[in-house]
């Protein structure tokens, strides 16, 4: 994250005295509200930051549905994935198929 952005961020949080900052997202969003997080303890600002994990791989251990998870599954079943396993086996291929998941599934 740019200095300047983290600054923009820190200031927006900071201005209007807001006290508590929800951020909700994966992997890279909790690292971005990590750096955050340095940034207003090392102004001494009274400000929580919390992270509520959210994952379309639903592979957050301690949970047993992740934020996403639903959705991902639903706007994967949109797309044309049964016709492209009947086109498949008339013709006994293999594909990868990923959509925004961070692993792919393999269909034979």
């Amino acid at each position: 994250m740019c200095s300047t952005c983290l600054e923009k961020i820190i200031d927006s949080i900071q201005d209007p005295g807001i006290n508590q900052f929800y951020i909700l997202g994966g992997d890279g969003t909790r690292r971005g509200a990590y750096v955050i997080f340095e940034e207003i303890r090392r102004r001494g600002l009274k400000v929580s930051v919390v992270g509520i994990p959210e994952s379309v791989d639903n592979d957050i251990p301690v949970i047993d549905k992740s934020f996403g998870f639903d959705t991902a599954v639903e706007e994967a079943q949109r797309c044309p994935v049964a016709s492209l396993i009947l086109d498949m086996a008339a013709i006994e291929s293999t594909a990868a198929i990923g959509s925004y998941w961070r692993l792919f599934s393999w269909i034979n």
